[in-house]
């Protein structure tokens, strides 16, 4: 007789450990570990399991696979919640999906997680409950300092927390939730106003541990720290250190290469600008934005930010930003509408004559040539294209 058993790692009772451990001294089984997919084989599965034709789009596939980390069952279960809420349908011979911000956890994981963690002490389930908050992985130091125990009774909790198989220990001072749904389903048990608070806490606990909070990080080595310093305010609603963080880490990331990162920094930016009562000029925030979306191939959106910082740089009447921009939309036009850049490039040249008989400080725009220069070899070139 073969039997086959199937059995998650990290939900091993004590009785099935002690039936296993029976089998191997007995040498009556063989355990196979099933690795989990790799992103080919998830979109290979998705493939199969809507019967497509052509890929799966990065923007669907990444954020699941980075979700459930290739797991099949979970793959399963996410999928089963997104076609339930309709935010995965099946229209035009196709499979669509809405656009949103994040995926669900489904019930099922949801359900399994909080039970497992019934079974901790309060203060190891508090504990978990604050890495959650501080993400998916988390460092020793930040973690005691937000809890505020001893490090041997902290040593104490986590043991307790790896050895329910929910946190794996990555270094000496890092740690990490065994799968991203954990960290997920202990974050969503919170209410709103709970995690508002807990974010501040950690945010705050980041800016002490970062030095003078007043003082702007203007190192690119330094974007992982201002990016969790932007996540933490944001998420916390507070909107003023949320713009202002965010604001940095889109520049940090536009530095790095990054043009994705600089959307989404960006973005978290001007959300946070909308709630404060008197926003600072978003004229270079929109500008970072709409060149980051060009970069990669948003053109309606690259072309609404630009258009938004155009507007906002004429009604501030600064000139070198708005001969800037029209520039930068005549650039973003070249490759839709060659006639549009000419248009663009022929009020640049305007302005930069403006700006030309106007005094040095005026016209003094950084990293550029004058303005009028630096128009005439623009236009030059789309004269030579042109004929």
């Amino acid at each position: 007789i073969l039997l086959l058993a199937t059995y998650r790692s990290e939900e091993i009772t004590p009785t099935l450990r002690r039936w296993l451990l029976q089998l191997d001294r007995a040498r009556l089984s063989r355990t196979m570990a099933l690795e989990a997919l790799p992103p080919q084989d998830v979109q290979t599965l998705l493939q199969a399991i809507f019967a497509l034709k052509q890929p799966v789009r990065a923007e669907f596939l990444e954020p699941l696979y980075t979700l459930t980390e290739g797991n099949p069952f979970f793959i399963e279960e996410v999928l089963k919640v997104l076609v339930a809420a309709g935010e995965l349908f099946y229209a035009d011979d196709g499979w669509t999906r809405k656009s949103m911000q994040e995926l669900h956890i489904p019930p099922s994981v949801q359900d399994a997680v909080l039970r497992r963690t019934q079974q901790l002490r309060p203060d190891a389930r508090h504990l978990l409950t604050l890495a959650a908050v501080i993400g998916r992985r988390f460092a020793f130091g930040l973690l005691q300092q937000v809890a505020g125990h001893a490090e041997a009774d902290l040593l104490t909790l986590i043991k307790e927390l790896v050895a329910a198989q929910l946190v794996v220990e990555e270094s000496a001072n890092h740690f990490a939730f065994r799968h991203a749904l954990t960290r997920q389903a202990v974050y969503r048990a919170l209410l709103g106003r709970e995690r508002q608070i807990l974010h501040h806490t950690i945010g705050a606990a980041l800016e002490q541990s970062a030095g003078d909070a007043h003082v702007a990080v203007t190192s690119a080595n330094d974007l992982p720290q201002v990016a969790d310093l932007a996540y933490h305010f944001y998420e916390a609603g507070d909107w003023q250190k949320a713009l202002t963080y965010s604001w940095q880490a889109g520049a940090m990331a536009q530095t790095r290469y990054a043009p994705r990162a600089v959307v989404e920094h960006c973005a978290r930016a001007l959300t946070a600008a909308q709630h404060l009562a008197q926003p600072p000029a978003l004229a270079a925030l929109f500008r970072l934005r709409g060149l980051a979306g060009e970069t990669i191939g948003e053109f309606e959106q690259a072309h609404s930010d630009l258009a938004k910082a155009l507007e906002l740089a004429q009604a501030a009447n600064d000139r070198p930003v708005e001969w800037q921009l029209l520039l930068d939309l005549g650039q973003l036009w070249a490759a839709h509408d060659y006639a549009r850049t000419g248009d663009y490039l022929q009020q640049a040249l305007t302005l930069a004559r403006t700006l030309a008989g106007a005094d040095e400080a005026a016209q003094r725009v950084p990293n550029q040539p004058t303005p009028l220069a630096h128009t005439l070899n623009r236009l030059g070139n789309w004269y030579l294209n042109v004929g």
